[in-house]
């Protein structure tokens, strides 16, 4: 798998040739956060792709069914995600005050596990 690699900003690296991409588990992981970070009808040529965090997370006041809701809906989007096989482990957190959930994870993939995988939302 050949991914282009996203800066600190979040913005596509272009110019550096063959450095641009990542490979194989390095892309399933940037595959993977693109994925969950893209929220529901932000992409316009499908506005019903894309993670609920805000239907879902935000609108139950961080409730435990909330939550709960939004760790079945990150695991459905990382199974999806080329190259992942399974989640071996996850764990989710909220911090109330902030408002933020953060997912650790290992997942196993065609290229093999990636350990400790942080989802920040």
């Amino acid at each position: 798998m050949k991914y282009r690699k996203l800066d600190q900003d979040g913005d596509m690296v272009f110019g550096s040739g063959k450095y641009s991409y990542l490979m194989e588990a390095n892309a399933v992981a940037q595959a993977i956060l693109t994925t969950i970070k893209l929220l529901k009808a932000e992409w316009w040529e499908d506005v019903e792709s894309g993670t609920p965090l805000f239907e879902q997370m935000l609108s139950q006041h961080l409730s435990a069914e909330g939550i709960n809701a939004l760790d079945i809906i990150i695991k459905e989007r990382l199974l999806k995600v080329d190259g992942v096989i399974s989640i071996k482990t996850y764990k989710s957190e909220v911090d109330r005050s902030n408002r933020s959930y953060t997912a650790t994870l290992t997942v196993e993939t065609a290229y093999g596990d990636i350990a400790n995988f942080t989802i920040n939302l």
